[in-house]
């Protein structure tokens, strides 16, 4: 991406170091993994990243959000227990 598409892509605002945070964030993770949103104790499913902000939706499904990367980590295993089979990915 250059420097003028990347300027467009984060709305000419985000510095890059951000948008490589949330690329960063996206990368350790993996699109796909359940993640919890700390800024707004959600647990979600990463979709990827745009700009500076990580993507996530909600692991039964629904409408995405926005969060910033500093407040996005892995979900611990006793987050994830709550969340039905079929929404972590799995049959059984």
């Amino acid at each position: 991406m250059t420097d003028h598409n990347q300027q467009r892509a984060t709305g000419g605002t985000a510095p890059r170091s951000t948008a490589s945070a949330a690329k960063a964030v996206v990368d350790d993770l993996g699109v796909g993994a359940l993640a919890v949103d700390t800024g707004r104790q959600r647990l979600g499913r990463v979709m990827g990243h745009y700009g500076s902000r990580v993507h996530l939706r909600p692991p039964q499904g629904g409408l995405e959000w926005e969060a910033s990367p500093e407040y996005v980590r892995a979900a611990r295993p006793e987050e994830v227990v709550a969340v039905p089979a079929s929404a972590q990915g799995r049959t059984s």
